[in-house]
């Protein structure tokens, strides 16, 4: 189960990775209510045919499935190299080609130049940056969400 710790990093963390503003204090509450006062967001209802709670619900539920996935992502990263490439496909994230990881995968078992293995497999060595920090990303990420 998710504590209010937990919900505070994810929110942040969700915020800093994706672009545009910021989540609304109602579709926060609504998001609130889905994960830890199921009873509570049953009783959202609109008043005198107000559709904007049908909308704050429905973006508040989304904003608590993102959480909870997030949550179980950061629960369950990976330490192996390898699986935390395929566990990065599953964020819905732009896809990294395969020459990128393989480079990526490279850099971090031969402790070889970023460019080298870049060059050695065909793509950019700012890709390859991009795909490590990535990593790096989620493995601070990971490690912070554990000590919560």
């Amino acid at each position: 189960m998710i504590t209010k710790k937990q919900f505070d990093f994810l929110l942040a963390f969700s915020e800093q990775s994706t672009s545009g503003s910021k989540y609304s204090d109602s579709r926060i509450d609504a998001a609130q209510k889905y994960i830890f006062a199921h009873s509570e967001w049953e009783d959202i209802k609109p008043v005198n045919g107000n559709r904007e709670c049908y909308t704050i619900k429905q973006y508040g539920k989304k904003l608590g499935e993102k959480i909870l996935f997030w949550h179980e992502f950061l629960l369950n990263w990976p330490t192996d190299i390898n699986a935390k490439f395929e566990a990065l496909k599953e964020t819905g994230g732009k896809v990294m080609a395969d020459s990128v990881i393989k480079a990526s995968i490279q850099h971090i078992l031969t402790g070889d130049n970023a460019n080298k293995c870049a060059v050695d497999n065909g793509c950019f060595m700012g890709s390859v940056k991009s795909a490590l920090a990535k990593i790096d990303k989620f493995d601070k990420a990971a490690k912070d969400y554990d000590k919560l």
